[in-house]
């Protein structure tokens, strides 16, 4: 577990989690068609076997609040992955800032009970730019600690066109527009932004 700011916790998900990640979403798509983005996750993404691959794939957080009777709730959630991302091996308009190894963030939501997930997920990858760091890497079967891995020096993210919110967030937090990339699963273009850390 890791602390965030104002009481709030990072842990990576469990597959228990599931239910509780499947209403976060739900209450980001409202969100999203709310303020002017209804096609980004349309009626039913991240799909419930996305989320379990990134359950099982050790690389999907959640952002837990304390409750008045003292309880943790899920409020969050986010993907912090490490290394090539297909969607991000074609890019158009524009150019990366380096073809260095990189991370991104993805699957980032929030249940509207605390505001600020980006932010949260943005401070949780940049203070933890590597899988072991990220508490990404099991220990070996017989209790051996993992091995820390080289930490990354940049870090993607992308939103769609019609998520202006997430614009203003990538571009007030220092990243650089890049460019076009297009969703591996869909082929929807999304606007993509790079930082070095």
């Amino acid at each position: 577990m890791f602390a965030a700011e104002s009481g709030l916790t990072i842990r990576l998900a469990e597959a228990g989690d599931l239910d509780e990640l499947l209403r976060v979403f739900a209450a980001a798509r409202d969100f999203m068609r709310k303020n002017g983005n209804p096609n980004q996750w349309g009626q039913n993404r991240p799909t419930p076997d996305e989320v379990v691959n990134s359950i099982r794939g050790r690389d999907c957080y959640v952002v837990e609040r304390e409750t008045e009777d003292g309880r943790r709730a899920v409020c969050g959630t986010f993907v912090v992955r490490f290394g090539p991302d297909p969607m991000y091996a074609k890019i158009e308009g524009g150019g990366w800032l380096s073809d260095e190894p990189y991370m991104t963030i993805h699957a980032l939501a929030s249940d509207g009970t605390v505001r600020g997930i980006f932010d949260i997920a943005r401070g949780f990858a940049e203070a933890h730019p590597s899988r072991f760091l990220a508490g990404q890497l099991p220990d070996g079967p017989d209790g051996t600690p993992a091995t820390p891995d080289e930490p990354v020096r940049f870090l993607r993210v992308d939103t769609h066109r019609d998520n202006l919110v997430m614009q203003r967030k990538f571009l007030g937090s220092g990243f650089t527009y890049c460019g076009i990339v297009h969703m591996v699963i869909d082929g929807t273009e999304r606007l993509a932004y790079e930082k070095r850390l």
